[in-house]
């Protein structure tokens, strides 16, 4: 064989071999299958009204507003007469979503009136105890009851027209009918003041935390989640950490405040901080500036509601400071519970339950509790190093032992959690809630905190 034909047979062979490799690797192929069961609930969508009640009217009732259409609780009706220009009628209602699928409202609208007469009635739908309207977009989750107070009155707005008044008595037929449709339980979550706090990936779990230890000097910043929230629509988070570390300031009302925790509905409890410096700083950690007074609990009980002398200095506190701010806050439940210390509990009777909705509050205020203070650091024990700590002596909300009904909690200037006599006058952190509509902007550092928008 010449070379030449050695040359053929060498490239000829070369070829084959590669056809061979490559055919065979394509051959080698496997499957990996994931085989399981799905139980799916049943979708429920059921929103409704609950526990109708009159607040106030000018007006002649001829028949209160009611449930109207028994079981189903989807209508409410009424029968008034407004004699005059500024006549109005107000009831309350509790609005429950009693099923398995997130609502959001769609829309909100008055029918069965002319223009004409559209333009001399003013109708309103607020979240009691607050000056926020609801409004399209407004979710309800799954097992939510949200009281909302109707207001019907008769009114001249700037576009009525002489026309429009009527020139005798006269009846109409009116709806206001809400329209909620199905939401995106996730598209609320990330709505949710809360998730500011989600979106931090260095929370720990509550489970690290022995409950009777309090902080010490080598805890920095900490943001926990109560165990057995975390599968809830809205985990419970907390701060706990040394107090020049945690980074929960926040700025609301003209007023530095601390984050405590977030809440089941997606809101977030903070704890005045008094006020910012001459360059709008939350550097207040300590002294008498992180209250808003003294007070005494009570004069012969531990109940807490609006017939308590602390409940009505953070009424009229409320009232003068924070009044123009209340579309930003919920109606949270305050825990006038006994103080347990042992454990991080969330849990509250339905006795000791305090809020607008139950009658319990005039308004959204109130002060922390004994449960909430164990999470943050402080014990039983003397420390320094909370958040919490501001070397003054101040109320929570817990009664210490239900068969001395004279003692409440309190921190003690020395960061210890004890009891004090309620006819003791004692310094006031008020407590309240921002809504999970509002959204929180900044850092929360001192010279950075979280604002509201």
């Amino acid at each position: 064989m010449n070379d030449r034909n050695k040359r053929i047979s060498l490239v000829t062979i070369v070829f084959i071999c590669l056809i061979a490799i490559t055919v065979g690797y394509a051959a080698i192929t496997t499957a990996l299958k994931i085989n399981g069961r799905v139980g799916l609930g049943k979708a429920d969508f059921n929103i409704h009204f609950d526990n109708v009640g009159t607040v106030s009217h000018k007006a002649t009732v001829n028949t209160e507003a009611h449930i109207s259409d028994g079981e189903v609780k989807k209508e409410i009706s009424f029968d008034v007469y407004l004699d005059k220009i500024g006549d109005d009628y107000k009831f309350t209602a509790d609005i429950v979503n009693e099923g398995t699928i997130p609502g959001k409202v769609d829309s909100i609208e008055l029918q069965g009136v002319s223009e004409s007469q559209a333009r001399i009635l003013d109708y309103k739908l607020y979240y009691t105890g607050t000056t926020r309207e609801v409004k399209p977009g407004d979710y309800w989750i799954p097992g939510a009851v949200k009281n909302t107070t109707f207001v019907l009155k008769y009114v001249i707005k700037d576009e009525t027209l002489d026309s429009d008044l009527p020139t005798e008595s006269t009846s109409l037929d009116l709806s206001v009918v809400i329209k909620f449709k199905s939401g995106d339980i996730d598209e609320f979550r990330s709505r949710a003041a809360a998730s500011k706090l989600s979106q931090n990936t260095k929370y720990m779990s509550s489970d690290a935390l022995t409950p009777t230890t309090p902080t010490s000097s080598n805890e920095y910043e900490g943001l926990y989640y109560l165990v057995g929230t975390e599968n809830d629509d809205f985990p419970i988070y907390f701060y706990r950490g040394g107090h020049d570390k945690v980074h929960n300031h926040v700025k609301f009302g003209g007023y530095c405040w601390r984050i405590i925790r977030t809440t089941n509905t997606g809101g977030i409890k903070i704890i005045y901080n008094g006020e910012p410096d001459a360059n709008g700083y939350c550097s207040n950690t300590t002294g008498a500036n992180t209250a808003i007074g003294t007070s005494v609990f009570a004069t012969n009980n531990r109940e807490y509601n609006k017939n308590v002398v602390v409940a009505q200095y953070l009424s009229a506190w409320y009232f003068e400071h924070l009044i123009e701010y209340q579309g930003y806050l919920e109606d949270t439940e305050f825990c006038n519970s006994l103080s347990n210390g042992n454990s991080f509990s969330m849990t509250c009777s339905e006795s000791d339950k305090r809020s607008v909705a139950n009658g319990s509050l005039s308004y959204p205020i109130g002060l922390i509790d004994g449960n909430e203070a164990t999470l943050g650091g402080l014990t039983n024990r003397e420390s320094s190093y909370s958040y919490l700590y501001t070397n003054i002596g101040y109320w929570t909300l817990s009664y210490y032992n239900v068969y001395y009904g004279n003692l409440i909690t309190s921190v003690y200037d020395n960061g210890k959690i004890s009891d004090e006599n309620n006819t003791s006058s004692t310094n006031v952190r008020p407590v309240v809630s921002l809504n999970s509509e509002v959204a929180l902007v900044g850092s929360g550092t001192p010279d950075d905190p979280f604002t509201v928008s």
